[in-house]
């Protein structure tokens, strides 16, 4: 297991991901955990027991964005957090899952977490190199090394993990090759993908939904029964001998994880001090962005552009 030991004015705080890992230059990205948590939601409700397990036990359809924001920051305190906070926040996780099970899945299932993990780490290193910059292969296999720990800690025994990058790309291959998703997966794909939004903020939705469907793969794209007509596939090839950045982005960043400075200047997550955090708020460290108001200012940003939640019965709900 990966540790860096952070000196604090309280002691030694044990962490489990080094402050120069890639993993943590990844998650401190704030548009690349979005696109990457959102393209790793498409290819999993591809699965049919995944996508039955979320219909079946999940808040997604009356509130898909608190839902991926909520899992958002559960999974932000495996990067920036204590090991002890990661390991409470991961026993937390567990223990949800253990309630979430019906006749054909169980939420603890090696195999379905296995899934789970592996298109979440595809994602991230893909929405990196699409939005940042291009992660060399040294560097992609090491954060996949870097990121087994967090398999580990949801339930996924390493010795059931693919054993190298390779092998997971191989995995993820092969079972793309063979899943067939299930009108209750599609359905959840069109809730997720065509929500009702003000003109202003269709722009930002529209590119959004260019990156994460664009970077599918293309069986499953077809296979989910999303549209991908000619001029989108012509502007998503364009947009990767550019690389544009996603509309909006810096946007939703600034209004979205602004918060208040913490006291002394500080981290709350890695513990480095820093006289930039009474002025910024943000720390230059590790990135985190100070304060307690996540959820409440992406709902802010959500009314701006009039991101609705869709109801079951299909009515907007406040």
């Amino acid at each position: 297991m990966t540790r860096q030991r952070v000196s604090d004015s309280l002691g030694v705080v044990d962490q489990l991901f080094a402050r120069d890992s890639i993993a943590r230059e990844i998650a401190r990205r704030p548009t690349v955990m979005a696109v990457a948590g959102s393209r790793a939601i498409l290819m999993q409700l591809a699965h049919p027991k995944v996508a039955a397990g979320i219909a079946d036990h999940s808040d997604f359809r009356t509130d898909p964005v608190g839902r991926i924001l909520r899992t958002a920051l559960a999974f932000r305190s495996f990067f920036f957090h204590s090991e002890k906070e990661a390991s409470t926040a991961a026993h937390r996780v567990r223990r949800i899952h253990g309630r979430v099970q019906g006749e054909s899945y169980f939420a603890n299932d090696p195999a379905l977490l296995l899934w789970v993990h592996a298109t979440t780490v595809a994602s991230m290193i893909g929405a990196y190199c699409q939005l940042v910059r291009e992660l060399d292969r040294r560097e992609q296999e090491r954060f996949y090394e870097e990121a087994k720990v967090i398999a580990e800690l949801l339930g996924c025994p390493r010795e059931y993990q693919p054993a190298d990058l390779s092998a997971m790309e191989a995995y993820i291959e092969s079972t793309v090759a063979t899943l067939i998703p299930t009108d209750t997966g599609r359905q959840l794909v069109r809730e997720l993908l065509f929500v009702p939004l003000r003109p202003w903020g269709r722009p930002m939705m529209w590119m959004y939904r260019l990156y994460i469907v664009g970077s599918l793969p293309v069986r499953l794209r077809d296979e989910l029964h999303i549209s991908w007509p000619w001029w989108s596939a012509t502007l998503w090839r364009i947009r990767k001998l550019i690389r544009a950045p996603l509309i909006g982005s810096r946007t939703l960043a600034r209004a979205t994880f602004r918060h208040p400075s913490p006291a002394k200047g500080r981290c709350r997550d890695c513990r480095a001090w820093s006289p930039k955090l009474t002025v910024q708020g943000r720390c230059p460290s590790c990135g985190y962005a100070h304060g307690d108001a996540v959820l409440e200012r992406v709902a802010k940003f959500g009314r701006l552009i009039g991101l609705a939640e869709a109801g079951r019965d299909g009515t907007r709900v406040a």
